[in-house]
């Protein structure tokens, strides 16, 4: 059983309670990606950055205005990597690409600056299939 698929639409939940709150936490999506295929990726939902105070530092995908832990992406940002070695992308409300590497897909959201577990999660939808169909609506 190889578990490869030549392209096809997944939907996952992302917790930002587990893959939100440690810049090491990232969720495996179980899609496997291969070289040349066409990634699209959409997320919604909100995160709370700092729970204790309810609802004051919501994040969407694309983060919050300031920088999360480790300084390289906005805190609440959803962000990808394909691969275990993979470089980190921001994913945020949307990414398209033409996958370069091929490997498993993994997200995580990139977590507050202030040393807390963040509450929340976004809902994600991949979308994998074959390349060189740009252009299509």
């Amino acid at each position: 059983l190889s578990g490869r698929q030549m392209g096809g639409k997944q939907e996952r939940a992302i917790d930002a309670g587990k893959y939100g709150s440690s810049l090491d936490a990232w969720m495996d999506t179980g899609v496997l990606v291969d070289a040349g295929q066409r990634l699209t990726i959409t997320a919604e939902g909100q995160v709370d950055l700092w729970p204790q105070g309810a609802g004051q530092y919501m994040a969407a995908p694309k983060g919050y205005n300031t920088a999360g832990k480790g300084g390289q992406f906005l805190a609440g940002a959803l962000v990808g990597r394909i691969g275990d070695k993979g470089k980190a992308f921001l994913v945020g409300e949307r990414f398209e690409t033409n996958v370069a590497e091929e490997g498993r897909l993994f997200l995580q959201i990139i977590p507050s600056p202030w040393n807390n577990a963040s509450m929340g999660q976004f809902r994600v939808r991949i979308n994998t299939e074959p390349g060189g169909l740009a252009g299509r609506p």
